[in-house]
C-alpha cells in the first residue's frame, strides 16, 4: 500500500487554483521536505509535501523534475521508518531522475534497484503531454507516484499528481505499445532451379577410333548441368540435363555403324540426398553420354 497521506489522486484534491503556481515556487516548497527530512521531522516531510502535492494542479508550467525525484525520496525515507512499502517512491524517483544522488538513508533504500517495470506508451489529448517534467515522447513508466501534465496550445496547463497509471479521464488516449508485427514473410518455395558447372575427372579403357580420334584412359571433362530441384526438411532431389565437353580428347560412344567420337556429350541425371545447413551431399545416377550408365557422390555448398 502506497501510504495513505500520498494515496489520493490529484484531481479529487484539486483547489480552486486562484493563482497560478510558478514551477520555481514549487521546488521552495519541495525543499522544504528535505529541510524536514535533514531534522529527523517525519511530520515535518509529511506536510510539505503535502502542500507540493496540493499545489500540482495549478502548475504555470513543467515541473521540475529532479526536484520532484528528490521529494520522493524523501518520501521513501519516510515510508521506511513507518514501515510502510518505500519502493514505489525510490523507483519512482529513479524513473525521473536515474542519476539521483542517495547520499543518506539506510543502505537497503539508498542502493534499492527498481524492478523491471513495462514502460506505457501514451498520447495526450489535446496537447502535447509531459510526464514528471519531460515531454512523454515514446514509453513513460507510471507505476508509483507521478506527476502528468498536459500543455495545450493556448498555454493554460492542466497538472495532476497521479499513482499507479491513475490519469484523470480524458487527458490521454492508450497509444499502439509497439508497432504492429510485420506480416510473417511467405514460406520459402521448396523448389529450386539448379545451375552448375565444373571439373570431372574420371579414368577408363582407352579407345582409339581413326589416327585423330582418341578417347584417353584419363579424361578430365567440364560438366555443365541446368535443371529443377526440391527441398524438403533436410532432404533434397533434382533432376538435371548436363552438357559435357571432354578437354583431353574425344569421348567415343558405339554407332550403329561401330565406333564414333565426339567432343561433347550430352545426357541427364537423378540425384538426391541429405542437407545440412548450407552444405549437402548425396548420389547421382544419370546418363553421362549415350550408353553409359554413371553412378556418383555428390556434395557441394548451397549459394
Amino acid at each position: 500500500m502506497i501510504p495513505v497521506w500520498l494515496a489520493v489522486a490529484a484531481w479529487a484534491q484539486d483547489p480552486s487554483c486562484d493563482a497560478p503556481v510558478d514551477p520555481a515556487a514549487l521546488v521552495v516548497l519541495g525543499d522544504a521536505a528535505l529541510d524536514a527530512l535533514d531534522q529527523g521531522d517525519a511530520d515535518g516531510v509529511r506536510a510539505a509535501l503535502d502542500r507540493v502535492r496540493a499545489r500540482v494542479p495549478c502548475l504555470s508550467g513543467p515541473l521540475d523534475g529532479p526536484a520532484f525525484a528528490r521529494w520522493l525520496y524523501a518520501a521513501a525515507l519516510v515510508a521506511y521508518a513507518e514501515d510502510a512499502p518505500w519502493q514505489p517512491w525510490v523507483e519512482a524517483a529513479l524513473a525521473v531522475d536515474p542519476g539521483l544522488v542517495r547520499d543518506v538513508g539506510p543502505p537497503i533504500v539508498a542502493g534499492h534497484l527498481p524492478r523491471g517495470v513495462v514502460p506505457v506508451r501514451l498520447e495526450g489529448v489535446d496537447g502535447v503531454l509531459w510526464v514528471d517534467g519531460r515531454p512523454a515522447h515514446g514509453a513513460v513508466v507510471l507505476d508509483g507516484p507521478h506527476v502528468v501534465q498536459i500543455a495545450p496550445p493556448d498555454g493554460a496547463w492542466r497538472s495532476a499528481w497521479v499513482e499507479d497509471g491513475a490519469v484523470p479521464p480524458g487527458w490521454v488516449r492508450p497509444a499502439v505499445d509497439a508497432l504492429p508485427e510485420p506480416p510473417a514473410p511467405p514460406e520459402p518455395s521448396p523448389w529450386r532451379l539448379h545451375a552448375g558447372v565444373g571439373v570431372h575427372l574420371s579414368h577408363g579403357r582407352a579407345i582409339n577410333v581413326g589416327l585423330d580420334q582418341r578417347q584417353p584412359a584419363t579424361r578430365v571433362s567440364l560438366p555443365i548441368e541446368a535443371g529443377v530441384g526440391v527441398q524438403r526438411g533436410s532432404g533434397w532431389a533434382r533432376v538435371a540435363a548436363a552438357f559435357t565437353p571432354l578437354l583431353t580428347g574425344a569421348w567415343v560412344v558405339q554407332g550403329a555403324e561401330g565406333p564414333v567420337a565426339s567432343p561433347w556429350a550430352g545426357g541427364g541425371h537423378v540425384a538426391g540426398g541429405g542437407r545440412a545447413g548450407a552444405g549437402y551431399g548425396g548420389a547421382l545416377v544419370g546418363t553421362h553420354v549415350p550408353g553409359r550408365l554413371t553412378v556418383q557422390g555428390v556434395g557441394g555448398v548451397e549459394v
